[in-house]
């Protein structure tokens, strides 16, 4: 069975959707969503972005775990029944949503 782009663009934006309310995300994270595109070969993609909490990230030794936050989501996503190959990662924290990069350059 082949499934549509649009099902599972839908699908993808609502297990990304429900990161946040995730347990192990909770203490850290206050926001995540996505966009769809294509990757620098052409291939289609999607970049979750992660917002952390200012806290969080000020925290020693929170960078340390972000593979192991990673790889949670991804296993998040392939119980949705998502495939995470396409599936690139972006973290921001409560301070770049107020003031997001680049806009000061």
């Amino acid at each position: 069975m082949t499934t549509t782009a649009t099902t599972n663009e839908a699908a993808l934006r609502a297990a990304v959707a429900d990161l946040p309310k995730l347990s192990w995300l909770a203490a850290d994270f206050v926001a995540a969503d996505c966009r769809f595109g294509h990757d620098h070969a052409g291939d289609p993609a999607v970049w979750v972005r992660l917002v952390a909490k200012d806290d969080a990230v000020a925290r020693p030794g929170f960078f340390d775990g972000l593979f192991a936050v990673r790889d949670r989501i991804r296993e998040h996503l392939r119980n949705h029944g998502l495939g995470e190959e396409f599936v690139h990662f972006t973290l921001w924290s409560e301070t770049d949503l107020r003031n997001p990069p680049g806009e000061d350059e």
